[in-house]
């Protein structure tokens, strides 16, 4: 999954054409999101634990799905033109269902069946494209995570 999303977010290639025109929203998003998204990004963590790789991916997984829901709804607080609302709206769903493929992944891994989790863990592809394209069409890179 963590190879999958560096993939994903790091594919080169042409800016896609915006889908908003909103620059007092994207400043503000861009604001955030440089400040918020870094945090969540994988860091080896130092300290020593009992409990097997699964169960503490799996705590993980579902940390940086809290964060990823605060950060959302920090962006959905931002006040965005009408003609761009359905658009932003949609944007929305995909974190949505982003977060909720991780949460699935979470709980697969707790479950501690690896043809389960393996089954599961690439539910989080689609939002996070669908993510990406926004972020980039709209110059808000900062906002992929």
């Amino acid at each position: 999954v963590v190879i999958a999303i560096a993939v994903i977010r790091t594919l080169p290639g042409p800016r896609p054409d915006r889908t908003i025109n909103d620059p007092k929203f994207e400043k503000a998003a861009i604001a955030i999101c440089e400040k918020e998204i870094p945090k969540l990004r994988a860091v080896k963590r130092e300290e020593d634990t009992d409990d097997p790789l699964e169960k503490e991916t799996a705590k993980q997984v579902d940390e940086v799905a809290d964060e990823l829901e605060k950060i959302v709804a920090k962006l959905q607080a931002l006040e965005v033109r009408s003609a761009d609302q359905v658009a932003v709206d949609g944007w929305f769903a995909s974190y949505a269902d982003f977060i909720s493929a991780g949460r699935h992944y979470a709980e697969a891994l707790r479950g501690g069946n690896e043809k389960v989790y393996n089954e599961v863990d690439n539910e989080g592809i689609k939002p996070l494209e669908e993510i990406r394209d926004f972020g980039r069409a709209n110059h808000l890179d900062a906002c992929i995570p």
